[in-house]
């Protein structure tokens, strides 16, 4: 017997129930997990063979990558310490080494005083100093706009930063002007990024680092996806089930608006399950789309707009054992189609054969872009020019070739978002056994960390410990940024 809450903090005693969590990436296998060791019934479905959703490593002929840069820090200690004791020796620490790419050098970042001097052009260097005491001096006199991330931006760094990287950084990520982008992108992911705190570090004032500034950070020596393998093999062990290659297709309301069962495909089956509650990590729109009865035409309409990033991953086994000493490079310049390379055989040597090393080129786009319908010869194609044009590797080195997509890549926060969010938000908490929550679930742009800790949080829920408003309060959670 366990004592249950329910949103109103009612205490009553009630049976430890049957959960059914869809989606098994970082927020999905933390509540399986936390909710299997609470001796919950736990039943998780994955649409994709494998888990990890956005944060998996892929194992191909020899040599793995992830999808993406995914470092692992946090200010979570009881996130932190869930990952250390399951990984044990196999979690290592990575120095932090990346780039900008900027008019074709490479500037590291954080920022280097004797690497900045050396390499970015002195009319750039003070051009940029002038704009950003300028911006300070008419803020000082009058405060201005930052609705948008170009508003944000530019009021804390100036013109000339703005254009050399952060406006054109940002609208080839996101494939739309930095003007119609929230500005609480530009707080959830670069506020500790600040040129006077970058000026103290160059001249030797500014010595505490935030956690995300750190030169140093914990990854798998085989991979970011080795932490939620680890998680699933645990969840199993501990009795919970585990389905991969489910996807949700439909949810089922029944008596007191409560989701009653929930189907999905398996195997060019239909299959059916159902539990007292469900968590939901799977991307907000799909959710939405999935219920019967369908809900009002206004919610399902807000829910369609929900703009949202792809992105395609081209990954080539390269006959050198280096190419840079970087993790990642940013690359910001419109003439190269990619917007980040990494290079996983600085990530990690036993992520590679010996003497070869994988570079991973990334492409952001839309479904109806020609990017995200290209073949995947053609992509590879675009990936060696442009890293030829960069003088990065030659066409006779690259041995083979990977390409991976994610439909969900990036929740787009538009200059309206949290009106609809509001509302959405207003319509999960209308049906009394749904806990939704992670970077999808909740349309949050988060860091892994924080959707492992937002998994935490959603099995007290369904134990009854806290109201389920938590995890959207929890969900803007920006301090430990």
């Amino acid at each position: 017997m366990v004592v249950l809450i329910n949103d109103g903090m009612e205490k009553q005693k009630m049976r430890k129930h049957k959960v059914v969590i869809m989606g098994g990436g970082p927020a999905g296998l933390t509540a399986a997990y936390s909710l299997v060791q609470k001796g919950y019934e736990v039943i998780l479905l994955e649409q994709e063979m494998q888990v990890g959703g956005q944060s998996k490593t892929i194992h191909y002929n020899g040599y793995q990558f992830d999808l993406g840069g995914h470092r692992f820090l946090s200010a979570y200690d009881d996130v932190l310490s869930l990952v250390k004791n399951l990984l044990g020796e196999e979690l290592g620490t990575v120095p932090r080494k990346s780039s900008i790419l900027f008019d074709g050098r490479l500037i590291r970042y954080p920022l280097k005083l004797e690497d900045v001097l050396r390499k970015m052009k002195l009319s750039v260097s003070a051009r940029a100093v002038i704009d950003y005491c300028w911006e300070k001096l008419k803020n000082m006199i009058k405060e201005g706009p930052e609705e948008s991330f170009e508003g944000w931006t530019r009021k804390r760094f100036g013109k000339t930063l703005y254009d050399i990287y952060f406006g054109m950084y940002t609208e080839k990520v996101w494939g739309v002007s930095p003007k119609t982008i929230s500005a609480d992108w530009a707080r959830k992911r670069i506020t500790s990024v600040n040129l006077m705190e970058v000026m103290k570090s160059l001249i030797g004032l500014k010595k505490q680092q935030g956690v995300f500034e750190c030169s140093e950070f914990y990854y798998p020596s085989q991979g970011i996806g080795r932490i939620y393998e680890k998680l699933a093999e645990s969840v199993i062990a501990m009795g919970g089930t585990i389905h991969l290659g489910s996807k949700v297709s439909e949810i089922t309301l029944g008596q007191g608006g409560k989701i009653a069962s929930v189907g999905y495909e398996r195997s060019g089956d239909h299959c059916e399950t159902s539990g007292d509650w469900v968590v939901s990590t799977i991307p907000l729109p799909e959710f939405i789309s999935a219920i019967r009865p369908a809900p009002s035409e206004k919610i399902q309409q807000i829910a369609r707009s929900l703009p949202n990033r792809c992105l395609r991953f081209v990954a080539l086994l390269v006959d050198r054992s280096q190419i840079t000493d970087n993790l990642w490079i940013h690359v910001p310049e419109k003439h190269i189609r990619f917007f980040r390379i990494q290079e996983f055989g600085n990530w990690s040597q036993k992520m590679v054969p010996e003497g070869k090393t994988v570079l991973l080129c990334e492409f952001a786009c839309n479904k109806e872009d020609s990017l995200w319908n290209m073949e995947e010869e053609r992509l590879k194609e675009i990936c060696i020019q442009d890293l030829e044009k960069l003088g990065m590797i030659n066409r006779a080195e690259v041995l083979e070739y990977r390409v991976e997509a994610l439909e969900y890549g990036y929740p787009l926060y538009s200059l309206d978002y949290k009106e609809k969010l509001e509302i959405l938000y207003d319509y999960l908490l209308s049906i009394p056994n749904i806990v939704a929550h992670g970077r999808q679930g909740l349309y949050r742009y988060d860091t892994m960390d924080h959707a492992m800790k937002t998994g935490m949080i959603a099995s007290a829920i369904v134990a009854g410990d806290l109201p389920r408003k938590e995890l959207i309060r929890t969900s803007e959670v920006t301090d430990q940024y």
